[in-house]
């Protein structure tokens, strides 16, 4: 069990999808699982969304602990 992270912020923001290598359009505040906590040269982690696979900046994932 993990706890239970968002993208943080609110309105429409655009990530890359990391097996398409497509920009992918996502609501903030969407409920996210982290994959990796290995952030890249550009200080993103990967996170599973409803809509598959994104890169985000690590300092737009919000832990938002146990539901």
């Amino acid at each position: 069990c993990e706890p239970v992270h968002i993208i943080s912020g609110s309105g429409w923001a655009w990530f890359l999808d990391p097996e398409t290598l497509t920009m992918s359009r996502i609501m903030r505040g969407t409920e996210v699982i982290l994959i990796s906590t290995q952030s890249d040269d550009k200080d993103r982690i990967i996170v599973e969304s409803p809509f598959g696979l994104l890169m985000v900046p690590e300092e737009e994932v919000s832990e938002i602990g146990w539901n």
